[in-house]
C-alpha cells in the first residue's frame, strides 16, 4: 500500500494475510458500495485498515497519520461515545 503510517513507531496498516478474514470481507463489500453509490467519485476511493495499537475509539487518547507530507490527527473519544 505504500501508506507512511506512524503510530508510536510501530507499522501497524494490515493487509495481505495479516488482514483478518471478515475485515477483508468487509473493506471488499464497502468499497464497492461506495463505488457504486459516488460513481468517478468513488473509483479512487481507498479503504485503509490498521491494528488498533492500544487505541480505542471511546477512550482519552489519539494518533497521528503522516500521509503526502501532512500529519493528520485524531483525538479521542470519538463523537458518539458514552459519556463516564
Amino acid at each position: 500500500m505504500g501508506a507512511d503510517f506512524d503510530f508510536h513507531g510501530y507499522e501497524v496498516l494490515l493487509e495481505g494475510d495479516k488482514l483478518p478474514s471478515d475485515a477483508s470481507h468487509l473493506v471488499t463489500a464497502m468499497g464497492g458500495t461506495m463505488k457504486q453509490a459516488l460513481g468517478a467519485m468513488g473509483q479512487g476511493m481507498r479503504i485503509f485498515v490498521y491494528d488498533n495499537g492500544g487505541v480505542h475509539a471511546c477512550a482519552k487518547g489519539g494518533l497521528s497519520i503522516p500521509y503526502n507530507g501532512e500529519v493528520y490527527t485524531y483525538d479521542t473519544p470519538v463523537p458518539g461515545c458514552p459519556t463516564p
